[in-house]
């Protein structure tokens, strides 16, 4: 059976499918300009892919836990209380679990960095209710677990 999740977190061209289509364009010039300029967009794409698996596999987590669809989170508009609570969710998982910066959040999950720290601050408030805050850990210890196992370090 063909892993759809792990396609879609690596891209339907496989993993190194948008590092090649780079390299190439970069070594159309100068062959010491073009390898420099593919290194660069490579270790560029490398940390841009390794952010975005980051973030969807935390989409991915608080979808299947809070019965959330992908699209509904990725929507322009706020959406329905369960919807923005599970983005919030995600958006402090992949803030607090990889420490990627607010502003990379933001652009990740197509948000303003003050939108998500206001999320932040709403999921470190309900942190105090006992379900809640083991829910968080777990999916945090998944986080954490997952980017080792995929070697994913997004900061």
């Amino acid at each position: 059976m063909q892993n759809h999740f792990y396609d879609d977190l690596r891209g339907s061209q496989g993993a190194f499918g948008p590092y090649r289509r780079e390299a190439g364009r970069a070594l159309a010039g100068s062959p010491a300009a073009g390898r420099a300029a593919a290194g660069r967009a490579i270790v560029r794409d490398r940390e841009t892919d390794a952010e975005s698996s980051v973030c969807r596999f935390a989409e991915a987590a608080l979808g299947a836990v809070f019965r959330v669809g992908h699209h509904d989170l990725r929507k322009a508009g706020r959406g329905v209380a369960r919807v923005a609570q599970t983005r919030q969710a995600a958006m402090y998982l992949v803030h607090v679990g990889s420490g990627l910066t607010l502003t990379k959040v933001g652009a990740h999950f197509g948000r303003d960095r003050t939108t998500v720290a206001h999320g932040c601050r709403m999921i470190e408030e309900r942190r105090d209710e006992p379900v809640f805050d083991q829910v968080m850990e777990n999916l945090e210890f998944a986080l954490r677990r997952w980017m080792e196992v995929f070697g994913e370090d997004a900061r």
